[in-house]
């Protein structure tokens, strides 16, 4: 006699690459722009020195992609803030150019 299936075994088992890439998107989601930054620099060092196993190379090009696009999506965000917070008296979007000080912090001009 032959027992019936569970209905575990007909869905489709995820990869090991497939959960491990869920997790990093998941973690990356929590990073913020600095910790982005710093480990895009991490990376690029590692990968400019060349002295690393080609597939490590690889996971370090991917990962600082993903990590890249990530702080590229909180940039654009972080602009279509400030855009709303320009908007003038009447609701009209007025263009403010910023600027960054010597100090390296950004200053609105007008």
């Amino acid at each position: 006699m032959t027992s019936p299936e569970s209905p575990k075994s007909k869905e489709p088992k995820e990869s090991k690459e497939s959960k491990e890439s869920k997790e990093s998107k998941e973690s990356m989601e929590l990073l913020s722009f600095e910790v982005l930054m710093q480990e895009i620099d991490r990376l690029t060092a590692l990968l400019e020195r060349g002295d690393i196993p080609l597939e490590e190379a690889l996971a370090a090009f991917e990962r600082g992609m993903a990590l890249s696009k990530r702080a590229a999506t909180m940039l654009e965000g972080a602009e279509s803030r400030l855009v709303r917070l320009m908007e003038g008296d009447r609701g009209e979007v007025r263009e403010v150019p910023l600027e960054l000080a010597p100090s390296g912090v950004a200053e609105v001009e007008g």
